[in-house]
């Protein structure tokens, strides 16, 4: 199985490695091996909504397909990986997360995943939304830390390294994966779906 990902980032390659260890034993233990190129996202340097987010990592592995056709190379599945701000109000405030998204295809598919959302201070949101800093140089002056994007993450700065960069992705891949590896039980899903509408039943 080959794995192509629209990446060269230390903490996304470590994560897509480690994902695969599990997701490939889903494959009937497939051997599986990466290749990775660096593509654009198409969206702000820092995303600021969970859309943008999501659309860098729809974006990057478009990207991949057809960088990977120009030079005549395959891959089984496609990977784009992208993390980005969104807010939301909560209990009367505007609360800032930072949450990952992974887009994958099989050149054909795509489905989605994302990691666990992590609030974030209120310094940090002000350099990105008010002052348009790249969350790449805000974290760095923030925590005082050199090239937090990649190593830890914004993720392993705000939680003393119990979730890194690396972990949250992981969780991301393997629920963006999901719908390929365990395709039985999705179709069977569809399928029961299908059966309650013919009979008029519909879902509380």
């Amino acid at each position: 199985m080959i794995v192509a990902v629209a990446t060269k980032r230390k903490p996304k390659l470590d994560a897509l490695s480690a994902a695969m260890e599990h997701i490939s034993r889903q494959f009937s233990g497939s051997d599986w091996s990466i290749v990775a190129r660096k593509t654009d996202s198409g969206v702000s340097e820092t995303p600021v909504t969970m859309k943008e987010t999501a659309d860098g990592a729809y974006n990057r592995i478009n990207s991949l397909k057809a960088l990977l056709d120009r030079h005549n190379e395959e891959a089984d599945y496609y990977v784009g990986m992208e993390g980005g701000f969104h807010q939301m109000k909560l209990n009367g405030r505007t609360i800032t997360f930072i949450q990952g998204w992974v887009a994958v295809s099989d050149g054909k598919i795509t489905e989605f995943g994302s990691s666990p959302n992590l609030s974030v201070p209120d310094k940090l949101a002000q350099a990105v939304y008010g002052d348009n800093e790249s969350l790449a140089v805000a974290i760095d002056r923030y925590s005082g830390l050199t090239d937090v994007r990649n190593n830890q993450g914004v993720f392993g700065v705000l939680t003393n390294d119990l979730l890194t960069r690396e972990l949250s992705f992981i969780s991301a891949l393997i629920t963006a994966f999901a719908p390929f590896y365990n395709r039985m039980t999705y179709e069977k899903k569809k399928y029961k779906d299908h059966r309650r509408a013919r009979k008029g039943i519909t879902k509380d």
